[in-house]
């Protein structure tokens, strides 16, 4: 396969589909003079004034309520003049522009072939039935048309919405709060989307250039006002409400992008902070570290910081220093080859809060390849249920696309057989989804994507981290990716006898489970039977670049522990039916099998009771635990007593005994 064909096959053709979405956006927004100075709005006056509405069907209700602006529409028919389109705008004219605001909550209307949008518009201009011409930035709470969520910039003329800009996809959960952020610099424009508990790294990004839009068409009018908007159709409803709208024609400065400063002026929050979020093999020795500022006079007691490191409340082991607005802080407890969940929690001296969220892992490359089983999610099963057991990379390079290895050495192109290696809802490969097993249906990507606009494209990479055997190839790191419902993948490989955890990376833009199981009967044919060992239960992490380890747990949610020797057979299944709202939500990046170390654990309310001794003690699912004992220290052996099975519960071990004395301790076995 030559060069171009390769070029050909990592491009995402994100923006025909949201052109195919058939949007028609309507703006309505009065000329006025020329001011530059920013215009903001926390809504706690508990009014719009200095607003302009603008309601296309005349049913829209707009309220300012408990310092939100809350803004709710119904399209009372499915042409054209059925459409609802509610705008609010401001007065300023910005050429340059930087607008941005909080979503808190919306409408989730998933009825199929609903369509509904809501976001911030700029350079809005000749507004009116027939002539508004206009940039928007928008997300569709709705879903249809393949599942496709789509967060987009599109370019408006005459009412008409005539070029995307730029798009993308992503699911916003509504147990969050987001802050989206529109800006334009000359011909560069570019759409983020913020998760309010972290305001160091967008959860998602789409730009273009204007002027490879233009090709052809009308041009843009070069300035206009910006404002907050909805849009429905089809008989539905939309409702959003915002808060904390602000507008300039620049973009603050008071923090390192890509961070933005905290909506409500003189809130304490996170800035400079190491790792940054879904940080990959992050050096247990540097710790954790960041500012805690109020950019401004507010200050920043030591007591108002804490922070809590997978659950353990650690405030007390953090160095603090700087100024009392802007506090150093760092903690230096990390341990190696361990996944982290962090949340930070600052107050200022006035009461004003926010947390800081994020997700890492300590895990060493080094580590991995000398201690670890990595299987890659596109390395599944060929010629129904072949394997190669520590596949070498194969690819084609990046710098010039010819191929490195494959042809059997590496998975690279070989055919699966559907229905025993795999089951996919396609039955044939779909174009642009076919970077590494070409003639499989189910899709394989690079971690070169391309966000693809009318003219030009915008490069989008991911925050995953390639392996240095691939690195040395010169080879991009491979996904699955386009899964649906019920569709699966066997994998065959050989274990040393052990016992192992299991964790998947992956990212994800809806939260949905994964089925891990084992294939129980022949790998080699059809109708085979397998055994469910667990699931990884991927959380949304916001984009599908965003990637995240999944650890495999039981249906409690405890950790499992495989007791594994020799060739196994094992499925990833992606969970549930196929249907909209999960279609195309996984990029899967690869397996980890970890050895399991048996962890010491505590001794609880040991008791004696007449002849009766007990003690208590957390368990591990997988483990044996043998309760043991002496007469007297001296003696050469310990006796084993009773014994029971753990299953991550607190179990509790007896001993009847008339001795005077007695010594006992617990034993842990695989």
């Amino acid at each position: 396969m030559n060069q171009n064909s390769m070029t050909f096959r990592v491009k995402l053709n994100l923006q025909r589909r949201c052109i195919a979405c058939g949007l028609i956006l309507l703006l309505a927004v009065a000329a006025m003079p020329a001011r530059l100075q920013a215009q903001s709005d926390d809504f706690n006056d508990g009014n719009d004034d200095g607003w302009e509405r603008y309601d296309r069907s005349g049913s829209a209700v707009i309220t300012v309520t408990n310092g939100t602006y809350y803004m709710w529409s119904l399209s009372p028919g499915s042409g054209e003049t059925g459409k609802a389109l509610v705008f609010s705008t401001r007065t300023n004219i910005y050429t340059d522009f930087y607008a941005s605001v909080d979503i808190l909550d919306w409408d989730d209307n998933t009825i199929t072939n609903a369509r509904s949008a809501i976001g911030l518009a700029a350079r809005a201009a000749d507004v009116g039935p027939g002539t508004t011409k206009a940039l928007v930035f928008y997300w569709t709470p709705a879903i249809s048309g393949g599942g496709n969520r789509v967060l987009s910039i599109y370019y408006m003329w005459n009412d008409l919405p005539l070029g995307a800009v730029a798009a993308t996809i992503l699911t916003l959960e509504k147990s969050n709060s987001y802050r989206m952020v529109f800006s334009c610099v000359g011909n560069l424009v570019e759409g983020k989307v913020y998760n309010l508990k972290d305001l160091t790294r967008p959860v998602a990004y789409c730009s273009g250039y204007l002027d490879s839009i233009y090709v052809g068409l009308p041009d843009l009018p070069p300035s206009g006002r910006c404002g907050l908007f909805l849009y429905s159709r089809n008989n539905t409803t939309v409702s959003v409400t915002y808060d904390n709208y602000f507008a300039a024609a620049s973009a603050p400065t008071s923090v390192p992008p890509p961070g933005i400063p905290h909506p409500v002026p003189g809130t304490p929050q996170v800035t400079n902070r190491v790792p940054v979020s879904d940080k990959n093999f992050h050096p247990p020795s540097a710790g954790i570290s960041f500012n805690a500022t109020t950019l401004g006079t507010n200050t920043i007691p030591t007591s108002g910081i804490q922070m809590w490191v997978n659950g353990q409340d650690v405030s007390s082991s953090l160095v603090i220093g700087g100024s009392p607005n802007n506090r150093t802080v760092s903690y230096n407890g990390l341990t190696s080859n361990r996944l982290y969940h962090a949340a930070i929690r600052l107050v200022e001296s006035g009461g004003k809060s926010s947390t800081n969220e994020f997700w890492f892992d300590t895990f060493s490359e080094s580590y991995l390849t000398n201690h670890a089983k990595l299987v890659e999610a596109e390395d599944y099963n060929y010629n129904a249920g072949q394997y190669q057991n520590d596949p070498p990379p194969s690819g084609y390079r990046i710098s010039d696309g010819m191929q490195v290895n494959g042809s059997g050495v590496g998975y690279l192109d070989l055919p699966g057989t559907a229905n025993v290696d795999f089951r996919d809802q396609r039955s044939s490969p779909e174009s642009g989804f076919r970077d590494y097993r070409y003639f499989d249906p189910p899709g394989t990507w690079s971690n070169v994507w391309y966000y693809q606009a009318d003219a030009g494209y915008t490069l989008v990479t991911t925050n995953d981290t390639r392996w240095q055997k691939s690195i040395a190839l010169d080879l991009p790191d491979y996904h699955v990716c386009q899964t649906r419902g019920a569709e699966w993948l066997n994998y065959t490989r050989d274990f040393a006898p052990g016992r192992y955890h299991v964790y998947l990376r992956a990212s994800c833009r809806n939260a949905q489970n994964i089925v891990f199981s084992e294939v129980t009967s022949d790998r080699s044919q059809t109708n085979q039977t397998t055994v469910t060992l667990g699931r990884f239960r991927a959380a949304n992490t916001g984009h599908l670049t965003i990637f995240r380890y999944f650890r495999l747990l039981d249906d409690l949610g405890n950790p499992v522990v495989l007791n594994w020797s020799g060739t196994k057979t094992f499925r990833l299944t992606m969970d549930g039916p196929e249907q909209e709202l999960t279609n195309n939500s996984f990029v899967l990046n690869y397996l980890l099998f970890v050895p399991a170390t048996i962890s010491p654990f505590p001794l609880l309310n040991p008791n004696r009771v007449g002849n009766v001794f007990s003690v208590s003690f957390p368990t591990e699912p997988g483990l044996n635990y043998t309760l043991q004992y002496k007469n007297a220290l001296g003696d050469a052996t310990w006796t084993n007593g009773s014994s029971t099975t753990g299953d991550g519960t607190v179990k509790t071990l007896t001993d009847t005994s008339s001795q005077p004395t007695r010594f006992y301790r617990v034993m842990a076995t695989p």
